[in-house]
């Protein structure tokens, strides 16, 4: 059949976390999170101009807490591999794309009062 414009049929995300106990020392928990967004046609035609390739991201977070959990930091980083994409394309006079965000890092401390 014909494709229409709009997003594909299937989107999908998975995460997985596992704490390690570092007894008086506190806790360690690594974290993945995966997310596959599907392509798209951006319009009736499906022109390669304004086609949006689908793309998978993969997010990563690394968290300390101490014994009495009073205390956590976090380093996290997402789009880990730096992957470029477009969230949408669309044509007027020309044709303009939104990009993804690109690889972010960013250092979380927290304390519990």
């Amino acid at each position: 059949g014909a494709k229409r414009p709009g997003i594909g049929e299937f989107k999908w995300s998975a995460g997985a976390q596992y704490e390690i106990d570092l007894g008086t020392l506190g806790s360690l928990t690594p974290r993945v999170d995966v997310n596959y967004t599907p392509g798209y046609c951006g319009n009736f035609t499906c022109d390669p101009n304004v086609k949006v390739e689908s793309y998978t991201l993969a997010n990563v977070r690394l968290t300390y807490r101490t014994a009495d959990e009073d205390w956590s930091v976090a380093l996290e980083a997402t789009n880990l591999f730096d992957d470029f994409y477009f969230l949408n394309k669309f044509a007027t006079f020309y044709v303009n794309g939104q990009p993804g965000r690109p690889r972010e890092v960013a250092l979380t401390v927290r304390k519990t009062f």
